[in-house]
C-alpha cells in the first residue's frame, strides 16, 4: 500500500513538472506534423493570399493586372508576413505547419510566462491552455485573432511583472506587444487596452489610497494611464485609420440567450467538426469550475498573492456580456464565437492567478490533459488526415496547370470546411483563382482591382446558370478563363442545374486530369 501510495503521489508530483509541460507540448507538435497540411476553412485562402503578397511584392506582372496592396495597414496581416517571410526559405505548406507550430507553442509559452508573474507556485496549471488553443475559430482557419492572444498573455503578464518600473524600455516593449496584437486582431486589441488601464489603475489605488489624498490618487491613475496611452500612439492611430477607411457589412443575426448559455455549458469553443459527437468538451467545463471551487477557500490569501486577479473577474464579466448583447452578424461576422473564447480565455487567466497547489488540483489537470488527448486523436482521425488527403490532391493538381493561367473552381464537396480548397491550387506557381473571397473585404493585405478587372468569360458569358465568379461586366477587355476545376462530390454534376455546365465542357474544353478518387476534374480550354 505504501508502496502503490509513492508511485502515485509520484506520478502527481511529475505533472507539476517542467518536464511534463514540455513533453505535452512535443506530442502537439508532432502529432500536428504528421500531415502535410493542416486542413481549415480558410486556411488554404490564407496561403494563396501570402503567396500572392509575395508575388506582388516581387512585381509579378501577371497577377498585378488583377491584384493590389492593400493601401492601409489593417489587422490579419500578421500571419500573412509570417508565411509570405517563411516561404521564402521553405515550401508554403511548411510555412503554415511552423507558423501553427508556433502559435500552439507560442500559447503555451506565453500562458506560463503569465502564470510565472501572478502565481508561480501553481505553473502547472499552464497544462489547461493546450487543450483550449484548440478553438472552434483556429479550426475555420481565423490564425490571426488565434495568433492575438498570444500578445495578450504576454502584455498582460510583462506588464504585471514591470508594474512598478518606470523605464523607457518597459513602455517601448509594451507598445511593441500591443502594436502586435493590434495586427492580429483589433477585438483582442481591445480587450489588451482595457485590461492594462484597469490594472494600471487598480495598482495605483492600491499604493497611493493609504495616503487618502484624493489629488494623489488621480495623479498616480492619470499618469499610469498617460504613459499606457503613450505606448498605444502607434496602434490607435493605425486603428483609426482602419476604421476610417474599411466598411464592415454587419447584420441584426444573433443567437438566443438559451443558445448561448448553451455554448457556455458545453464549451462550444472547443466542439470543431460535429456539435452532438464532441461532447466530450463538457467535462473541460468542469474541469475549469473544479479548480475554481477548490481554490474558493483560499481566495483570500490568493488576493494578497495576486490583487490583479480582479481585474481579469471584471474583464471575465464584461466578455460575458458582450457575448449576451452583441449580436453574432456585428463587425465582420462571428462576433459570438470571437466573445466566447475571449470569454473562456479569462475565465481561465482569472482561474490560474488564484489557483492554489495541491493533488486534487494535479490529478483535475490530468483529467484535462487526457480529455485533450482524446479530442485531437477524434479530430485528426475523424476528419484532418481525410481533409490533408483532399488538400494535397489539389495541390497536386497545380501540376497540371500553366502559370499566369485564369482558372474558375467549381466546389462540389460535401464537406462544411472545404469551399475555399480550390486556393490550394495556387501555391506552386503564379494563376489566378477566380474564388478569393479575401480579397473582396478590406481587412487582409491583397485587394482586387476591381475597376480594372476585365470581364472573365466563357464563351462570352459572364456566368453559368447558377454559377457566376467575380468579373466586370462593365469592362471593354475580355479574358477567356483557361481552366474550369472541379473538385469534391462528383456525381452532383448529373443534376439538373448543371447540364449548361456539361454541354460547355463536352464542346469547348478537353479534360486535363481527373483523380482516381473521384474527387478532382480539371478542364482546359481548347
Amino acid at each position: 500500500m505504501q508502496y502503490f501510495k509513492y508511485k502515485c503521489l509520484s506520478i502527481l508530483k511529475f505533472v507539476e513538472s517542467k518536464f511534463f509541460f514540455y513533453l505535452i507540448l512535443c506530442f502537439n507538435i508532432v502529432l500536428m506534423s504528421t500531415t502535410r497540411f493542416y486542413p481549415t476553412m480558410d486556411g488554404a485562402a490564407h496561403l494563396y493570399n501570402s503567396k500572392l503578397l509575395e508575388y506582388l511584392l516581387n512585381g509579378d506582372n501577371f497577377l498585378n493586372q488583377f491584384y493590389t496592396l492593400n493601401s492601409i495597414s489593417t489587422p490579419n496581416w500578421l500571419s500573412h508576413l509570417i508565411i509570405a517571410a517563411i516561404s521564402k526559405l521553405f515550401p508554403i505548406w511548411l510555412a503554415e505547419k511552423l507558423l501553427i507550430i508556433g502559435y500552439i507553442s507560442g500559447m503555451a509559452f506565453s500562458f506560463r510566462y503569465f502564470l510565472k508573474q501572478v502565481n508561480p507556485d501553481s505553473l502547472y496549471i499552464s497544462l489547461l491552455i493546450f487543450p483550449f488553443s484548440y478553438t472552434f475559430l483556429f479550426y475555420l482557419g481565423f490564425y490571426n485573432f488565434s495568433i492575438s492572444f498570444i500578445f495578450l498573455f504576454l502584455a498582460i503578464g510583462y506588464f504585471i511583472k514591470n508594474i512598478e518600473s518606470e523605464s523607457y524600455s518597459k513602455y517601448l516593449v509594451l507598445s511593441a506587444l500591443i502594436t502586435l496584437c493590434y495586427f492580429s486582431n483589433i477585438l483582442t486589441y481591445g480587450f489588451l487596452g482595457l485590461t492594462l488601464g484597469l490594472l494600471a489603475i487598480q495598482y495605483s489605488l492600491s499604493n497611493d489610497y493609504v495616503s487618502k489624498s484624493v489629488r494623489n490618487v488621480l495623479f498616480s491613475v492619470a499618469k499610469s494611464l498617460f504613459s499606457l496611452l503613450v505606448a498605444s500612439i502607434p496602434s490607435l492611430i493605425l486603428q483609426l485609420i482602419f476604421l476610417s477607411n474599411v466598411t464592415f457589412f454587419p447584420t441584426n443575426e444573433a443567437y438566443p440567450p438559451k443558445e448561448l448559455v448553451k455554448w457556455i455549458l458545453d464549451v462550444r469553443s472547443l466542439i470543431i467538426y460535429t456539435y452532438e459527437d464532441e461532447i466530450l468538451t463538457q467535462p473541460m467545463l468542469i474541469v475549469v469550475v473544479a479548480l475554481l471551487v477548490l481554490s474558493i477557500r483560499h481566495i483570500s490569501t490568493a488576493k494578497k498573492r495576486n490583487f490583479f486577479s480582479l481585474t481579469l473577474l471584471i474583464q471575465t464579466f464584461l466578455s460575458a456580456i458582450l457575448l449576451f448583447l452583441i449580436p453574432d452578424g456585428s463587425g465582420s461576422g462571428m462576433m459570438s464565437h470571437r466573445y466566447l473564447i475571449i470569454f473562456f480565455f479569462f475565465v481561465l487567466l482569472w482561474v490560474a492567478s488564484i489557483v492554489v497547489r495541491n493533488n486534487l488540483n494535479r490529478i483535475i489537470l490530468i483529467v484535462a490533459i487526457s480529455l485533450h488527448i482524446g479530442l485531437l486523436f477524434k479530430h485528426y482521425n475523424g476528419a484532418i488526415r481525410g481533409l490533408n488527403h483532399n488538400a494535397e490532391i489539389i495541390y497536386n493538381t497545380s501540376d497540371y496547370i500553366d502559370s499566369n493561367k485564369v482558372i474558375l473552381p467549381i466546389n462540389l464537396s460535401d464537406h462544411w470546411i472545404e469551399p475555399h480548397f480550390s486556393n490550394y491550387l495556387g501555391l506552386k506557381k503564379p494563376v489566378l483563382i477566380l474564388e478569393n473571397y479575401e480579397a473582396g473585404v478590406g481587412w487582409f493585405p491583397v485587394r482586387w482591382r476591381l475597376d480594372e478587372l476585365p470581364n472573365f468569360h466563357i464563351n462570352g458569358e459572364s456566368s453559368i446558370g447558377d454559377l457566376s465568379w467575380i468579373t466586370n461586366k462593365n469592362s471593354a477587355a475580355n479574358t477567356a478563363i483557361d481552366y474550369i476545376f472541379i473538385y469534391g462530390n462528383l456525381s452532383k454534376l448529373k443534376e439538373e442545374k448543371w447540364n449548361k455546365l456539361n454541354i460547355i465542357l463536352a464542346n469547348d474544353f478537353e479534360l486535363e486530369h481527373e483523380t482516381t478518387e473521384g474527387y478532382v476534374l480539371l478542364y482546359k480550354r481548347k
